[in-house]
């Protein structure tokens, strides 16, 4: 569950994989991590939605929302790379990557060709610019069957996520919005693992004592 663990581990086998491109891989396992990586993206922005709506002016938590899809995205395409490793998907990410449309268009249009018929409809509206960010929400509303719509909601779930810059963020948003009803999970968080975690637990617990 530890986001930062699972991005080096990942990261680690594609190198064992280049290395020795005879690296016997369980391609099931594989295939589950992807799909467990791109619904987590989709179900990122239906948070993510969420918090722009709500959140004005305020872009702390939104911007490690955007650091977290990034380095999603990244981990999406490395576990490609072990699955299509005569593809060369790391340099088709590079494409995603540029500013440049030709390039980002020619990316697209050869991930479209290289995907499995499965993943190429899961993976290709988050890429795709024309798809609107409406649109992937509407995508992740039907694939979870859970529409998310509240700021208590989103916050909720990203005080569930492993990723401790999400989860600090979420620690602040919550003390400075007064958000109460999650005040259970910010008390857990007062013997948390991670020192920084504690200290914004006990800063938001602190701003809704004082709410009272």
């Amino acid at each position: 569950a530890d986001t930062a663990l699972r991005q080096a581990v990942i990261a680690a086998i594609n190198g064992i994989h280049r290395r020795h491109p005879d690296f016997r891989l369980d391609s099931a396992m594989v295939d589950t991590l992807l799909v467990a990586e791109i619904y987590g993206q989709y179900r990122s922005h239906q948070i993510k939605g969420v918090l722009e709506c709500a959140l004005e002016g305020e872009d702390s938590l939104l911007q490690a929302m955007k650091e977290s899809m990034k380095l999603r995205m990244e981990r999406v395409f490395r576990l490609l790379e072990l699955e299509y490793p005569q593809h060369g998907l790391m340099n088709t990410y590079a494409g995603f990557q540029s500013s440049d449309k030709g390039l980002y268009d020619n990316s697209l249009e050869y991930l479209e060709n290289v995907l499995k018929p499965d993943f190429r409809g899961l993976l290709v509206p988050l890429l795709d610019r024309e798809v609107t960010d409406a649109q992937r929400i509407e995508h992740a509303n039907e694939m979870s069957g859970v529409p998310m719509t509240s700021l208590d909601d989103a916050l909720g779930t990203l005080m569930d996520d492993e990723d401790t810059w999400l989860k600090s963020s979420a620690l602040y948003t919550i003390g400075v919005h007064g958000v109460r009803s999650l005040k259970s999970k910010v008390e857990r968080c007062l013997e948390h693992s991670d020192p920084r975690i504690q200290e914004m637990a006990r800063q938001a617990k602190s701003r809704l004592d004082q709410a009272l």
